[in-house]
């Protein structure tokens, strides 16, 4: 739930730079859109990973077992970061300010867990 809230939660960012203009002005760079673009999923995306790996290295450190197949459980994170990242994309393109952004991943995050 924690690391939901924080992927969700990019869509305030997204709709504060939106309205601050600060997105426009970095349209402008002679940077592909691309590249801007997909450099914010990514940095989202490894925060949440990063949160996940905290996580599941202090589980482990308590005694938490979390299975003898690594790779589902590194699957699971993966996938479930890019969710997260992609919901908390589609929130801010359909938000207008920023409350309505926080409140709409709130519901969300919410009603996912």
């Amino acid at each position: 739930m924690f690391v939901l809230f924080s992927l969700i939660g990019i869509a305030t960012f997204m709709v504060e730079e939106r309205n601050n203009g600060t997105l426009q002005r970095l349209m402008i760079v002679p940077t592909a859109k691309f590249n801007i673009v997909f450099g914010k999923i990514v940095g989202v995306f490894l925060f949440g990973v990063m949160q996940f790996t905290v996580f599941l290295g202090f589980g482990a450190l308590i005694g938490v077992d979390w299975g003898g197949d690594f790779l589902a459980v590194a699957a699971l994170i993966i996938s479930f970061c890019l969710a997260g990242t992609a919901l908390g994309f589609l929130v801010s393109t359909f938000t207008r300010t920023a409350a309505q952004a926080g409140t709409a991943a709130t519901l969300i995050g919410l009603t996912l867990a």
